[in-house]
């Protein structure tokens, strides 16, 4: 009684020893009349190993080895530190926690599309580039259709021209000058500049044409002149001068009193140069002007003589006269009687009754600096 109750003592001191798991396993064993199988004595090179891992994990992790005692039956324990459990259950904590996440985060991931779930968006797709390329298609042939029907339709032809700004050349000329043809291709009329350049070509009276659609197909020719302000005499007969200093061919009666006559001027650099001196001019000396008339001579091929109608004169060249005639207003108001401001060599005047014998000292002069200068060659070479 003695030794079972000394056994009985031990077993329950060793069931202490043991986790309340074994401790529930050992109780159900017993009651089955079983042997738990992890109770059974290890062999001795079992033993031997266990033992040896045992110190081990003494140096390791700090484990504590005992041997315990259960009726015949022999076992060991491996006690665990305090800091080992706390680890596991630390270990334990963190995978429940991934696990918890684990399905949020999979919540949050994109799900995979099937094909049936796509199809309906590949078909939409297909279905708006279907329609570009329908649309694309039926626009090209409905603009070529628009274009044929155009084409062939009146509408395309050339129907009228119409003219406006001209006061002296007539509208036939123009027309004529254009070429343009009944029921030509508007659009080629249209973009002609050849026609526009042949305009102002045949009708010099013409400054500047521009061109514009009127109506659906008609062209409209708008065309500026030159003013005429100025005649030209020769050999009796007076011509009309543009203000771009050019003389017409067609001979006219001198209707306008108030056009200065430019004797024996023909078209160039001589008649160019005096209307563009003549322009400048304030309106006051415009007017005063009856007529220029070219007169060289020997010493001077661009002399001219200006009779005014204040019944004085101005000699000049063509040169240069447009630097001193603005000085005119001033040296006649100093003049006493009617005479002649000389401006071809400085600027001084004489009268009318001392004119040839003014003009026969000024030859004399002439011909003596031009001895003078032959004289200077021959000597030089």
């Amino acid at each position: 009684m003695g030794i079972n109750k000394k056994q009985t003592d031990n077993d329950s001191e060793n069931n202490k020893k043991l986790t309340p798991w074994q401790q529930e396993n050992l109780k159900y064993l017993e009651q089955e009349g079983k042997e738990p199988q992890w109770l059974e004595t290890p062999k001795e090179e079992e033993v031997e190993k266990l033992s040896f891992k045992g110190q081990d994990s003494d140096a390791s992790d700090h484990s504590k080895e005992k041997k315990v005692e259960v009726g015949n039956t022999k076992f060991i324990l491996l006690e665990t530190s305090d800091e080992e459990l706390d680890d596991d259950e630390g270990e334990e904590k963190v995978s429940h926690e991934k696990d918890e996440d684990t399905p949020e985060k999979l919540k949050e991931l994109p799900k995979s599309k099937s094909f049936a779930d796509k199809l309906p968006k590949m078909k939409e797709k297909r279905r708006h580039r279907l329609k570009r390329r329908l649309l694309l298609i039926v626009g090209i042939f409905g603009v070529a259709t628009l274009a044929l029907i155009y084409y062939v339709s009146p509408i395309s032809k050339l129907s009228a021209l119409e003219i406006a700004g001209n006061e002296k050349v007539s509208e036939e000329a123009i027309a004529m000058s254009t070429k343009y043809k009944k029921d030509q291709f508007f659009w080629e009329a249209y973009f002609d500049s050849k026609a526009l350049d042949d305009v102002k070509k045949n009708n010099p009276r013409i400054k500047s044409v521009n061109r514009s659609i009127s109506h659906i197909n008609n062209i409209l020719l708008t065309v500026e002149e030159y003013k005429e302000v100025a005649y030209a005499k020769k050999e009796g007969a007076f011509f009309l001068i543009l203000e771009n200093g050019l003389i017409l061919d067609e001979e006219v009666e001198q209707t306008h009193q108030g056009f200065p006559v430019f004797t024996n001027f023909e078209n160039g650099d001589k008649l160019e140069k005096m209307m563009s001196i003549y322009h400048d001019l304030d309106q006051a000396m415009q007017d005063n002007i009856i007529e220029v008339i070219l007169s060289p001579t020997e010493h001077n091929v661009n002399r001219v003589v200006i009779r005014l109608k204040d019944e004085n004169q101005i000699i000049g060249s063509v040169m240069n006269l447009d630097e001193k005639i603005g000085y005119y207003h001033e040296v006649a108001s100093q003049m006493s009687e009617p005479g002649v401001v000389d401006m071809e060599a400085g600027v001084f005047t004489y009268s009318f009754a001392t004119k040839e014998s003014y003009e026969q000292e000024k030859v004399k002069r002439e011909e003596q600096e031009k001895l003078e200068n032959q004289e200077d060659l021959e000597n030089t070479e």
